[in-house]
C-alpha cells in the first residue's frame, strides 16, 4: 500500500527533486573555474618559452663576441671596415633595384603607345557612385581604370589596342541596358 496522506493528497515520503535533463547551469559554473587555469597555464608557458629563447640568443651572442675577442687581440674590432661598407652598399643597391623595378612595372602594364583607346563612362562621379559603377562593370569582366580629379572621380573601361576593339566593347557595355552606363563613349588616351 502506498504511503499517502489522504487529507492533503501528498505522499509522506520526501524524495529529492529530480531533473529530467542535465543541470543547465553546470557548464557555466564549471567553465568559469576552468578558463583562468587554462589562461594562466598558457601565459606561464609563453613566458617560459620567451625566457628560454632570450637566454639562448644572449648566450650565443656572448659566446660569439668572446670567441672573436679571444681569438684576436683586445684591440681587434668585431666588424672590419670593408665588411661594414659592403653590407651598407647591399642595402642601398637592393632599395634602388626595388624602386627601379616598381617604376618599370608601373609603366609597362598598359603603355599608351600600345593601348591608346579607352571607354569613358559618363563625366565625373562621387566616390560612392564610382565604386558602384566599377563594381558593376568589373563583375562583367571589364578592366576598370579610376582617375581622381579633385574630389570627384572618372571611370574608364579598357584600355584597348585599336578603335574597333574599343567600339566592340562599347557595344557590349551598351547591351547591359543600365542607367549607370548610359553616357559611355570611346576616347583616345593622351
Amino acid at each position: 500500500m502506498q504511503d499517502i496522506d489522504f487529507y492533503s493528497g501528498r505522499s509522506n515520503h520526501n524524495y529529492p527533486p529530480r531533473f529530467e535533463g542535465p543541470d543547465p547551469e553546470f557548464y557555466t559554473r564549471s567553465s568559469k573555474s576552468l578558463v583562468p587555469d587554462h589562461e594562466r597555464n598558457q601565459k606561464r608557458a609563453s613566458r617560459l618559452l620567451f625566457l628560454i629563447s632570450a637566454l639562448c640568443i644572449i648566450s650565443f651572442t656572448t659566446g660569439l663576441v668572446i670567441g672573436i675577442k679571444v681569438s684576436g687581440n683586445s684591440q681587434r674590432e668585431l666588424i672590419d671596415r670593408t665588411t661594414y661598407s659592403k653590407m651598407t652598399d647591399i642595402s642601398k643597391r637592393v632599395s634602388t633595384m626595388i624602386n627601379n623595378e616598381a617604376g618599370a612595372q608601373k609603366e609597362s602594364i598598359y603603355p599608351r603607345q600600345t593601348y591608346p583607346y579607352v571607354i569613358r563612362i559618363g563625366e565625373e562621379y562621387q566616390k560612392d557612385k564610382t565604386q558602384e559603377i566599377a563594381h558593376y562593370l568589373s563583375r562583367r569582366g571589364h578592366t576598370i581604370i579610376l582617375s581622381k580629379n579633385n574630389s570627384n572621380f572618372r571611370v574608364y573601361v579598357g584600355p584597348y589596342k585599336s578603335n574597333s576593339e574599343a567600339e566592340n566593347a562599347l557595344q557590349t557595355i551598351h547591351s547591359y541596358k543600365s542607367d549607370i552606363i548610359a553616357n559611355a563613349k570611346v576616347i583616345q588616351r593622351l
